[in-house]
């Protein structure tokens, strides 16, 4: 074995350790994915197939449980300038600044920023990928609905039953 995979993992250092600490509590308090996420998704399609399939309800999603204001106050509180580490700082200041866009975007949900906000964040779809999707809808026909197997209750028993969590 090598000396460094032998090697004990160091400690962050305080201010670093601090900043951590912070960016992981705030990531898992915007919890993003679930305020992007659309809530009756039932009544969505009905309206979407009323409409012929030419017009989409307008989204509803939860209520935050999180203050936006006081999310993006946490963050740009955070002392990111004074880390030790001129590498920590810039691993921990890129999480921040990618914390804050996540914030935007949902702060944006059901506007006409939410798209720009989305693309900052993740990027668009590479030109290669998107003309194979293309393609693949040109190209392959429709097929036959597949019967499901099990339904949701079934999956949520089976992960209940294996899951030692």
């Amino acid at each position: 074995m090598s000396a460094i995979a032998a090697a004990a993992p160091r400690a962050l250092p305080p201010v670093a350790a601090a900043v951590d600490e912070a960016l992981v509590a705030l990531d898992r308090d915007i919890d993003w994915l679930l305020a992007l996420t659309p809530v009756a998704n039932d009544a969505l399609w009905a309206g979407f197939e009323a409409s012929g399939f030419a017009g989409m309800p307008p989204l509803r999603y939860i209520d935050l449980e999180i203050d936006l204001d006081e999310a993006r106050d946490r963050l740009d509180a955070l002392p990111v300038d004074a880390i030790e580490s001129p590498l920590l700082a810039g691993v921990l200041s890129e999480k921040q600044r990618e914390l804050e866009r996540h914030l935007q975007l949902v702060r944006l949900r059901g506007t006409e920023g939410f798209r720009s906000a989305s693309l900052d964040l993740f990027g668009g779809v590479e030109a290669g990928l998107l003309t194979l999707a293309r393609r693949i809808l040109a190209e392959v026909p429709p097929g036959t609905p597949l019967q499901a197997d099990a339904g949701i209750d079934e999956v949520v028993e089976a992960v209940t039953i294996t899951s030692p969590y």
